[in-house]
């Protein structure tokens, strides 16, 4: 289900101290900032389709959140950067937080989507977490400073 971060439910997700003002304040901060710095999905007929910007996936009653953008280009690939949060189950009270960026295409071999870069972090408790969570957000900048065009990750890629 997407959903808008200020109405996650980050304490049933991720346990209650992530209900603390802070800890929510935060968490919505850093959100709304990676958010502000990438464009809006283009509308069909002034209406926009699917997923609205700065929304965030959740599958209840699993334990994880993202958050996904997309820059597309008249050739037909497009480029992905993916937020991930979840919790470690193999050990409690810690976090897992990720980011991919990836190329989607359509090309003859390998079709489908490449991993081009990631970066993962582990962390234990809210104030831990939301540190990698902003570690996390600043490579995401660092890599689309690279580019935001698929042509150019797939050529740093070596893909064909």
């Amino acid at each position: 289900m997407w959903i808008w971060p200020r109405a996650l439910p980050l304490g049933e997700i991720f346990g209650a101290d992530w209900d603390l003002g802070d800890t929510r304040a935060r968490f919505l901060t850093l959100t709304g900032q990676w958010h502000s710095r990438h464009p809006s999905p283009a509308a069909v007929n002034g209406h926009a389709v699917g997923l609205q910007p700065g929304q965030w996936m959740w599958h209840p009653p699993g334990h994880s959140i993202y958050a996904c953008h997309t820059y597309e280009m008249p050739e037909e690939d497009w480029l992905e950067v993916t937020i991930r949060m979840e919790i470690a189950d193999y050990s409690p009270g810690h976090c897992r937080i990720s980011a991919t960026l990836a190329v989607a295409c359509r090309c003859e071999s390998g079709h489908g989507q490449h991993t081009i870069v990631e970066t993962s972090w582990r962390s234990g408790g809210p104030a831990a977490t939301l540190d990698a969570l902003t570690t996390v957000l600043r490579s995401t900048d660092q890599w689309l400073a690279g580019s935001r065009r698929p042509d150019w990750w797939r050529r740093q890629a070596g893909l064909t």
